[in-house]
């Protein structure tokens, strides 16, 4: 429940980051997709 609630929390603040920064987030984005693919590729090696 905790994990959920963090992940949650986290969901907002990015997206109010890419709200109030809009020149920032096409990279923002790319740095997120970028954290998850190599988080799913440890995981799956």
């Amino acid at each position: 429940m905790k994990s959920k609630l963090f992940g949650l929390t986290a969901m907002v603040v990015g997206a109010f980051y890419v709200f109030s920064n809009p020149t920032g987030a096409a990279g923002t984005v790319k740095s997120v997709f970028t954290a998850v693919g190599t988080f799913l590729g440890a995981l799956t090696k």
